[in-house]
């Protein structure tokens, strides 16, 4: 009766010849001392049909370094990427992480374009409130009333001109700025949610068209009608004057300022001082520099724009800080299992262990980004997130680095620091 062995030698050897199978196809048998060792186990199974112990476990144990990153453990699950049916799901498993890669490319580029012209609008609108216009019509205005520059002709004339110049280039740039807030409160966080939207307004612009096709041709009916009571109404009664609301409301007393409006002039005596303050510079501005700019609204005038900041720097945060980082995480994971599928030294990934990488890349791009943007200011250009954007991509490719950093933080936390022992008196 045969004596219990301490080593399954059938097993190691089974072991034995799954990585030698899978070495010699891979190309990795080059070691002449692994080769001997492999034929001293050959040669003791041979001599008594039973391989020896010792010289099967050091050529195991050699063929397994020569091997790695694969394992025996890959190889008896079935993770042999030499196997047809490895090498089928991987072809389909190529596929689907191409299109996977292309659409978080899409929705990176834009996240990025969106980010941008969020950032663009913010700092416009910084812009805005640094110029401080409300100010500056304030002071060309008593410029105007009360130094009478136009009469001097001298320095101060010229310090005159040299505002209005210098309101009227601000008040140019309130297109712009509008423009690029307009674009910031429009941006949506995602592509097709743009699509959408486009389509949406394009199908609405041709419902305007169409109703404004047919109510011109109804007005065009109605013409001759509305042409003959107009004459009748003209005959009988005059023409009619429009007023302009504007004009009415800045009324000059005879002194040559504006007055009050009736139902201020009951109010306090500093009240009153306040509001036509306010007024001089409102009519002054509609009289005097509306004919020079073409346009009535001030770039500080407009309360929606200003409401919309808040929308726009919560849209700011969670691309910077949330949706940039997370698509940058994985993508470099992405990148990572494509490279791992078409090597022949890795084993075959399922689908399962597939995902759960992605997703812990995108985790780790999140996490890194936290470290990353914590001390950039609020309102930073896009370029300088691309440090932040780079590092979550390495941390979601190499995410093994970033969680060994992980362990051994939590470590060191656990165990606390370490005190020396107190010298001996």
């Amino acid at each position: 009766m045969d004596k219990p062995s301490i080593l399954d030698r059938d097993s190691l050897l089974g072991d034995l010849r799954l990585a030698s199978g899978y070495a010699s196809r891979a190309g990795l048998l080059r070691d002449g001392q692994l080769i001997d060792r492999m034929e001293a186990v050959e040669q003791s199974i041979n001599a008594d049909g039973r391989p020896n112990a010792y010289a099967l476990t050091l050529a195991l144990n050699d063929l397994a370094q020569a091997i790695a990153p694969m394992t025996l453990a890959d190889l008896r699950c079935g993770r042999d990427p030499f196997e047809r049916a490895n090498q089928r799901r991987a072809r389909v498993l190529q596929l689907g992480l191409a299109i996977l890669a292309l659409i978080t490319m899409v929705l990176i580029g834009h996240s990025m374009s969106a980010l941008g012209t969020e950032k663009a609008g913010l700092q416009a609108m910084q812009q805005l409130q640094s110029m401080q216009p409300m100010q500056k019509i304030t002071a060309l205005r008593k410029m105007a009333q009360f130094d009478d520059p136009l009469r001097k002709r001298d320095s101060s004339s010229d310090l005159y001109y040299q505002r209005i110049g210098e309101w009227v280039a601000m008040y140019e740039t309130r297109e712009l700025i509008d423009t690029k807030m307009a674009n910031a409160r429009d941006t949506s966080m995602w592509p097709w949610q743009t699509l959408l939207a486009r389509f949406l307004n394009r199908s609405a612009t041709a419902n305007v068209a169409s109703a404004m096709s047919q109510q011109t041709d109804a007005e065009a009916a109605e013409a001759p009608a509305a042409a003959a009571s107009a004459a009748l109404a003209t005959a009988a009664d005059g023409p009619v004057q429009p007023r302009d609301p504007v004009d009415a409301f800045c009324r000059r007393g005879a002194d040559g300022t504006f007055e009050l409006p009736a139902a201020l002039k009951d109010r306090p005596d500093w009240l009153k001082n306040l509001q036509a303050d306010s007024i001089n510079d409102f009519c002054f501005q509609y009289e005097v520099l509306r004919p020079i700019t073409g346009g009535l609204n001030l770039p500080n005038q407009n309360i929606a724009r200003v409401g919309n900041i808040p929308d726009i720097e919560f849209k700011v945060t969670m691309r910077s800080n949330w949706f940039l980082p997370f698509y940058f995480g994985v993508l470099g994971a992405i990148i990572f299992v494509m490279r791992n599928i078409a090597n022949i030294r890795t084993p075959a990934m399922e689908l399962f262990p597939m995902v759960m990488r992605i997703s812990l890349g995108g985790v780790a791009g999140i996490v890194i980004g936290w470290f990353s943007t914590a001390a950039l200011p609020a309102i930073e250009s896009t370029s300088a997130l691309s440090v932040p954007f780079a590092l979550a991509f390495l941390t979601g490719y190499a995410i093994d680095a970033l969680f060994g950093v992980l362990d051994r933080m939590s470590r060191v936390t656990v165990a606390g620091p370490t005190q020396k022992p107190a010298a001996a008196g």
